[in-house]
């Protein structure tokens, strides 16, 4: 996150009215984040301000290989050419799109 994405974040925050306690330590931590020469902000921390927001990363389908491991994981029945048509489906039913060629 870079340190204008941080500021306009917390001028953000500090200004919406989540609750007496739901705020603060993304509060903080932005401004302990912005204070230092290069700001960093936690993952965890990330994820929160990023909800906060009402931001969401985007979702990006799996590859083949991630499908296959996923698969081998959780020790699927489903193998060959049907493991990836499975895997898209489900994608599909969270709204995950296939991303366009370059």
């Amino acid at each position: 996150m870079s340190r204008e994405a941080m500021q306009k974040a917390l001028a953000y925050i500090e200004e919406v009215d989540y609750g007496p306690y739901d705020k603060w330590p993304v509060i903080i931590a932005l401004k302990q984040a912005l204070a230092e020469p290069e700001p960093v902000i936690d993952k965890t921390i990330a994820k929160r301000i990023a909800t906060q927001l009402g931001w969401e990363p985007p979702k990006k389908p799996l590859s083949e290989d991630e499908i296959a491991q996923a698969m081998y994981r959780a020790d699927a029945i489903v193998t060959g050419p049907m493991q990836f048509r499975f895997a898209k489906e489900i994608e599909r039913a969270h709204g995950i799109k296939e991303q366009e060629h370059e």
